[in-house]
């Protein structure tokens, strides 16, 4: 059965902070804390499907980085999504991507 969604909140707002999960599964059974980002980029490839990192809301994890919402618009075809930065001068503010839902 392929992978229909992946929701995951590094941040804990939602689940159990996955960091932990994955440090667990590192000291239990081996797997690497660096190995999730290539894996899940190739499920990406592999599957189609879309990666998504969303900016953090109020606090950024490090300096510089984006904090702010993106704006979705949901069509029939897939969704617009715009970066919409608290600090409008920010080099990310506006950035746009544009994904069209998979067939399957």
């Amino acid at each position: 059965m392929a992978i229909e969604a992946v929701v995951s909140d590094f941040g804990g707002v939602l689940t159990r902070p996955l960091m932990g999960v994955f440090q667990r599964v590192q000291d239990d059974i081996g797997v690497p804390i660096e190995a999730y980002r290539p894996a899940f980029a190739h499920a990406a490839e592999r599957d189609g499907v879309h990666l998504i990192n969303l900016p953090a809301i109020g606090y950024p994890f490090a300096k510089g980085e984006v904090t702010g919402w993106v704006d979705a618009t949901f069509t029939e075809k897939g969704v617009k999504l715009e970066v919409r930065a608290l600090d409008p001068k920010h080099a990310k503010h506006g950035d746009k991507a544009e994904l069209t839902w998979r067939k399957g």
